[in-house]
């Protein structure tokens, strides 16, 4: 009886984790090919950061229907301060545009929106239509310098 218990628990548990996976869904991925996808894939709040020696960068991206708002704050961790406090205005503000689809010259295709401080701001994607948010150089090949922007502005 123990036996039976034990299995049917398990199995009431492993549904549970494949309904809460199924329903999850994946917020940042988009069809490169679609435009009108895209349009409604952009609008919200985005975030990414990248660590340089000492020291973590950390970006805020508010995307509205032909503008992006971009925020920059600055931890210095390896001198044992505290992260800066988010600025009310943003570092950057620049006007954008769903671009043409383009491959660049390791075959990878991307949409250019615009460029900031810290780079060119894409729908990015390999071989296949399935494109994130990245801001990076185009011709990085997902160099370590390039940030890829996940949903949301909590980190």
């Amino acid at each position: 009886m123990k036996k039976k218990l034990k299995i049917i628990s398990s199995v009431i548990v492993c549904c549970l984790f494949l309904l809460m996976a199924y329903g999850s869904g994946d917020n940042g991925k988009v069809d490169i090919q679609s435009e009108q996808e895209i349009k409604e894939f952009l609008p919200g709040k985005w975030k990414s950061s990248i660590a340089h020696s000492g020291m973590n960068v950390f970006y805020r991206f508010l995307f509205t229907e032909n503008q992006i708002k971009i925020w920059k704050k600055n931890h210095f961790y390896s001198l044992g301060e505290p992260a800066e406090a988010w600025k009310e205005n943003p570092d950057e503000i620049i006007n954008y545009s769903i671009g043409p689809l383009n491959k660049e010259s390791h075959g990878n295709k991307y949409r250019l929106l615009g460029k900031c401080d810290a780079g060119y701001i894409m729908i990015r994607s390999g071989k296949g239509d399935e494109g994130w948010l990245e801001v990076g150089d185009i011709e990085s090949n997902w160099h370590a310098s390039s940030l890829t922007l996940d949903k949301g502005w909590e980190y």
